[in-house]
């Protein structure tokens, strides 16, 4: 028996999709799995989305959620090795 897998797309309110969370909001809330050093740092290397305003990080929630499934590990690879 195989069960149906949920459609996980995020549905944001208009006032939801303008909101823009500053490094240590996100931190504060434990959003993501960073210290405020490493987001950071993550965010100038360009390796986690976020909004740049007036040289500042600022995070949408779409930004949070493309980052948090960065984040995330696929029962099915883990623990493998790579191919030498």
């Amino acid at each position: 028996m195989t069960a149906k897998v949920e459609d996980t797309t995020m549905q944001f309110t208009a006032e939801e999709r303008l909101r823009l969370y500053t490094v240590e909001q996100v931190i504060e809330m434990k959003l993501l799995p960073y210290t405020e050093r490493t987001l950071r740092i993550a965010c100038n290397q360009k390796r986690i989305p976020h909004t740049l305003i007036n040289r500042k990080i600022r995070f949408r929630l779409a930004d949070i959620h493309a980052a948090q499934e960065m984040c995330a590990i696929s029962p099915a690879t883990r623990g493998r090795r790579r191919a030498a």
